[in-house]
């Protein structure tokens, strides 16, 4: 197997943060953005096709050379053929997987699709908005992940426009 390469997704998300001159990635306009995270999900609807779950949705899980080029890595603590993730980050977990959590471990617990569709949406969310996790408020510890969302705090509220 080739070996993986790049840089963390979220050290590229922290210094397109920064916009610093210098970093590889700082010539990165919002279309690179784009194209990264149709790669991305490109990478994971594969993986759902062949009935695998990458589980362990995270940023430090996949590297990025260039918005058409990522590796995902930590592929041991993947999902399939009734073999559970042992692993995971609590804010990238659903409320419903929470819950199915309370007294378990990981490795107890098989992970559904939906379960890696909010893990995914989450990671998406975090890339559109250049690193913010949707849950995030002022004074917030990741210890309290979890906490913000099973009270399904989103700061991004979906709203209707009206014409007037």
């Amino acid at each position: 197997m080739t070996k993986a390469r790049g840089e963390k997704l979220s050290n590229v998300l922290g210094k397109l943060w920064k916009h610093e001159s210098g970093y590889f990635f700082s010539d990165w306009k919002r279309n690179d953005l784009a194209e990264l995270i149709i790669t991305i999900l490109g990478k994971i609807k594969f993986l759902h096709e062949h009935d695998i779950l990458m589980s362990d949705v995270n940023m430090n899980n996949i590297l990025v050379v260039f918005p058409t080029e990522v590796y995902f890595v930590d592929t041991d603590s993947y999902q399939f053929d009734g073999f559970p993730c042992s692993v995971g980050k609590v804010k990238y977990n659903s409320p419903e997987f929470q819950e199915a959590l309370r007294g378990y471990d990981y490795s107890d617990i098989l992970r559904i699709k939906d379960d890696e569709l909010f893990s995914v949406a989450v990671l998406l969310l975090e890339l559109m908005f250049i690193g913010k996790w949707p849950s995030a408020r002022r004074g917030l510890t990741e210890g309290r992940y979890g906490e913000a969302v099973q009270r399904k705090i989103f700061n991004y509220p979906l709203f209707r426009i009206t014409k007037k």
